[in-house]
């Protein structure tokens, strides 16, 4: 099954990003909330839906093909703000996912000013 880990959105946007998503996927998915204080793999087996916004919005894809991937890339709903996304790997999946968000910040930082 994949599973979106998500993190920064609000409920009402989390059925959106579902309603979407559920088009591409069918019901082969579900969207859990991201503890900040667990392991990527805490959080895959906790599935809690505690939804909390944040300014920074992160979606991790777990269990996706590359196919998966790019579908879920060009159907995310363009209404609500785009995440930065992430995939889980056998490198990240015994992190907790405050290491994480400091590393994809850093990464996003990087590359912004690369752009300039």
């Amino acid at each position: 099954m994949k599973n979106f880990i998500s993190y920064g959105y609000k409920k009402n946007e989390i059925e959106i990003i579902k309603n979407e998503m559920r088009n591409i996927f069918r019901d082969n998915f579900s969207i859990i909330s991201m503890n900040k204080d667990l392991t990527i793999l805490e959080n895959l087996k906790n599935r809690k839906n505690d939804f909390v916004e944040n300014e920074t919005k992160v979606m991790m894809l777990a269990g996706f093909s590359d196919k998966d991937v790019n579908k879920t890339l060009q159907h995310f709903p363009k209404n609500i703000k785009r995440p930065i996304f992430c995939l889980e790997t056998k490198h990240n999946i015994n992190w907790k996912f405050e290491k994480l968000l400091e590393d994809l910040l850093e990464e996003q930082a990087y590359f912004k000013n690369q752009k300039k």
